[in-house]
């Protein structure tokens, strides 16, 4: 991610370092189709700055918060995500690329959806907070199947081009 910042900055398009470390940037460059687009990139960047390291500090912070804290590292990937799908000029330029890359996020939400309704065996004995971590739970496996269903038919119909790219 360093390295896509650094090329970024250096890159063409004449990008300086605000524009790829500051949100909401581009608003001011007179590009206002990229404001989403790269704010959503440097988002997701900041919050993996943040989060990737916290794997090697779980001990001292505490397991538990570890894994409250690695619950977002799935934002970090939709948001990245969502970045490549606006801003990615070589994602748009190949027809079959697109529609690729919505496929590949079946298997994901598939295995997200199996680990939301099957939860670890540790966990299964304990009572605190199980109805409101169940019904969270099955709720975002059923978004999830929803999401599946929805990149199928997308990608069957020939439309998984509705996001404009930049």
């Amino acid at each position: 991610m360093a390295i896509h910042v650094a090329a970024t900055a250096f890159d063409a398009m004449g990008d300086s370092w605000r524009t790829v470390t500051i949100p909401w940037e581009w608003s001011n460059q007179g590009w206002p189709q990229a404001v989403t687009g790269y704010t959503t990139g440097i988002v997701a960047f900041y919050l993996a700055l943040v989060l990737g390291p916290t794997y090697y500090v779980r001990r001292t912070i505490g397991v538990g918060r570890w894994r409250f804290l690695h619950r977002f590292v799935v934002v970090v990937y939709v948001l990245s995500f969502w970045h490549t799908m606006i801003l990615g000029l070589d994602v748009a330029h190949y027809g079959w690329v697109r529609p690729f890359m919505w496929l590949m996020q079946i298997p994901l939400l598939v295995l997200f959806a199996r680990r939301l309704t099957q939860p670890a065996a540790a966990r299964r004995g304990s009572t605190d907070s199980l109805t409101a971590r169940v019904v969270v739970g099955e709720g975002l496996a059923f978004a999830s199947w929803a999401a599946v269903a929805v990149i199928a038919a997308v990608v069957v119909t020939g439309h998984s081009d509705f996001i404009n790219t930049v």
